[in-house]
């Protein structure tokens, strides 16, 4: 070991010797600049280490503070980036011994690198700790590209593949659903810690629950990660209360940390409501009625008995003349289911409940789960008289067209109604079949509409994600994010709040002038979705209010280097093409784009 040092030291002496191209100086400090090659994305503990090319410019010969054994002062350091406040912790540091002019290389163990997210590589120099800051050595490009990170390269890691195998389709409390994941291939032996991490399964709630954005999830399974590191496949039995809802599901692999970054998930998992639950009633109609109307019950053994119920609704026909239904509906009463026998699944309602002044009652049979989300499961109703005593309604005359809707162009309609009342419907009779309403195009009277002015959008890049958005002043709309959120902004605020990683923009209006601040990178993109492995293509689509209405887009400032923007006449990627902006070609010299339609779609890659 000691002669492998002293022939090193012997190469660096006569390396110093040789004329060398000068370097870069500031006010009496050399600067020595180092290329570096490595991958764009790393997998966690997948087997293989993390393996560094570099080169080192070489010294110059006039540097008179220059000495090789201060090579011997230089390090690579990985650390990984926290994700609750964003500091750093460090992870390891390999001295390297570079050769300059010469391509060296430096690894890090696999073991060492046990998270998903991302690791910081920089060149660390103790000897400048030491007092001696005449030199200053740097990364300045990774892969070819140069740095715009203060000599930081940031290396996204992923989690290790793993495979689910669950049901593609289930019936509502199925019991013990056995479900299995494992790796695609063996993880290497972790040197630090593993991550704390958890399997969940993850509800998509339905419509009716009135829940949007989020998903519902329960606890399976603690540390699933560890488990799969010491065996390789993990089974459970998933009991029958996880599958209490008609609704789409996912098993789930997260971390514990504060933001519960995805690592992995299964394919859907689409459950139905059993064909066990049934509700049938005595009677075809409530008149006559003697003592009780008797509920026959069926569902799943499963099912949490004592929470269950049936409600009863009465809905009133109100004698007004309508276009629809007019129909108001009065909660009546409900009944607890009590036990799982025979006896326990018949419940009684008494005739003084269901007052004549009803047409129809409804009874629901009402599923309480678990997690407390309620639901009704189905559904039965009987008229309040016997069929025999209904009477149908019938429809009147039809009204006269209404004006016109617009005074000019070919684009106005005209209306016309009609009523139910001749007769009104009575006694639970149907309401009439058929249109209400119409309408019809009005006649051209060749009279143009003025175009209006385009709706006039300005781009401005900023390459940092944490960017410090001026005050613009928007009109309040709705925003659909690409992530599902919705958003609505006041006339005054931030508009890129939630937009600046892509987004979908609706109801732009003329007469106000709209201002999109966007987060590009031109070394990996400043947004980083949890939820995805590829993190480079970022959207942006705006939709004009009226389809008459044309979009302006101006670009205001696009500092950024080495990205790639495409403009479409649409909001699909195959519309065609107005512009690319590709500032590593030069082409980035536009100032202004404007649509022929009402939509403009904006692609970014990096």
């Amino acid at each position: 070991m000691e002669l492998k040092k002293e022939i090193f030291l012997i190469l660096l002496l006569l390396l110093s010797s040789l004329g060398m191209s000068e370097v870069e100086s500031d006010e009496g400090r050399e600067f020595f600049g180092m290329d570096m090659k490595g991958p764009e994305t790393h997998v966690a503990l997948g087997g293989s280490p993390l393996t560094l090319d570099y080169k080192l410019d070489s010294p110059n010969t006039n540097t008179t503070d220059f000495h090789p054994l201060r090579l011997l002062s230089l390090s690579i350091q990985l650390t990984f980036l926290e994700y609750e406040d964003g500091t750093e912790s460090f992870v390891a540091t390999n001295q390297i011994h570079p050769t300059p002019t010469q391509w060296n290389q430096v690894s890090f163990e696999c073991g060492l690198i046990v998270h998903g997210g991302v690791y910081h590589i920089r060149l660390i120099d103790t000897g400048a700790e030491e007092d001696d800051d005449s030199l200053y050595f740097y990364i300045k490009t990774y892969n070819g590209l140069p740095l715009k990170s203060q000599n930081t390269i940031r290396l996204r890691t992923n989690y290790p593949t793993i495979d689910f195998d669950v049901p593609h389709r289930l019936e509502a409390y199925t019991p013990n659903v056995l479900i299995s994941f494992g790796l695609t291939k063996t993880l290497c032996q972790p040197l630090r810690p593993l991550t704390p991490t958890e399997l969940l399964l993850s509800r998509i709630p339905s419509e009716e629950e009135g829940i949007k954005g989020s998903h519902l999830t329960s606890f399976l399974l603690d540390n699933p990660l560890l488990r799969l590191q010491k065996e390789g496949r993990v089974s459970v039995a998933v009991d029958c209360q996880f599958w209490a809802r008609n609704s789409t599901y996912r098993v789930e692999i997260r971390e514990k940390l504060q933001k519960r970054r995805l690592i992995a998930r299964s394919g859907t998992i689409k459950v139905d409501w059993s064909w066990k639950f049934g509700l049938r009633l005595s009677k075809g109609s409530v008149v006559p009625c003697r003592r009780n109307i008797r509920v026959f019950l069926s569902y799943p053994d499963c099912v949490l008995i004592g929470r269950d119920k049936v409600r009863v609704y009465g809905y009133e026909s109100l004698p007004v003349p309508s276009l629809l239904a007019p129909r108001r509906q009065s909660y009546i009463a409900e009944r607890q289911i009590q036990s799982n026998t025979t006896d326990g699944k018949t419940l009684l309602f008494p005739c003084a409940l269901f007052p004549q002044r009803f047409s129809k009652y409804c009874f629901q049979y009402v599923n309480i789960a678990e997690d407390e989300s309620v639901a009704v499961v189905t559904e039965s109703c009987i008229p309040t008289f016997p069929p025999d005593e209904f009477t149908d309604g019938g429809w009147g005359s039809w009204s006269l067209w209404s004006e016109c809707s617009t005074s000019c162009g070919a684009e106005g309609k005209q209306f016309r109604y009609r009523y139910c009342d001749s007769p009104q419907p009575s006694f639970g009779g149907n309401f009439c079949s058929g249109e209400s309403i119409q309408e019809k195009i009005c006649e051209d009277k060749g009279i143009r509409c003025p175009s209006p002015p385009p709706i006039v959008v300005t781009l401005a890049a900023n390459e940092s994600p944490e960017v410090e958005y001026p005050q613009y002043h928007w009109p309040r709309e709705r925003w659909d994010l690409s992530k599902n959120y919705r958003h609505e902004y006041q006339r005054s605020g931030i508009p890129t709040a939630g937009c600046e990683c892509g987004c979908i923009l609706h109801d732009l209006r003329p007469g106000f002038n709209y201002s999109l601040v966007v987060a590009l990178s031109s070394n990996h993109s400043a947004c980083e979705d949890e939820d995805e492995e590829e993190h480079h293509n970022l959207k942006w689509i705006l939709h004009a209010r009226n389809s008459r209405d044309r979009i302006k887009f101006q670009i205001q400032r696009l500092t950024v280097q080495c990205v790639s923007l495409t403009f479409r006449d649409g909001n699909t990627s195959d519309s065609n093409l107005l512009q690319l902006l590709n500032t590593v070609s030069g082409e980035d010299d536009i100032e202004s784009i404007e649509t022929t339609g009402s939509s403009l779609s904006i692609d970014y890659c990096d």
